[in-house]
């Protein structure tokens, strides 16, 4: 996830590991600056999209579903500042109006607990 934020430019803070979303079955990568996030299939390729990097094309999901992801994840966070600079004003709030809600839907409906996704999204969002 901290990754794809900086690549969007909803955060301004390096990530100094790359986060990567892999199948429940894939072995663990042992590398330290690599964070690996295990994933059921069903979920693990809804909002992939490829990005142009200034280092070539990236796997990467599509703004809806980090936002979903963040939303998700929010306890998880090390920095409750570092999720406030992401939902902000000049992050996600102000690229509202750019975001496909029918996508967002779609990905809420991935989750056992889309209703309460959906009423943070609601509340912090929109």
């Amino acid at each position: 996830m901290d990754s794809a934020y900086y690549y969007y430019n909803l955060t301004d803070i390096i990530p100094s590991k790359v986060y990567l979303a892999t199948d429940r079955n894939t072995d663990k990568i042992n590398n330290e600056k690599i964070v690996q996030t295990f994933m059921s299939k069903d979920i693990l390729y809804k909002g992939r999209i490829n990005l142009q990097t200034n280092d070539g094309v990236i796997n990467i999901y599509d703004r809806e579903r980090l936002l979903i992801e963040l939303i998700r994840k929010k306890k998880k966070i090390p920095f409750f500042d570092y999720y406030k600079e992401i939902i902000s004003n000049y992050n996600y709030r102000a690229i509202v109006d750019e975001l496909d809600m029918y996508k967002i839907e779609e990905y809420l409906s991935l989750f056992k607990n889309d209703m309460n996704l959906s009423n943070i999204l609601q509340m912090e969002v929109f």
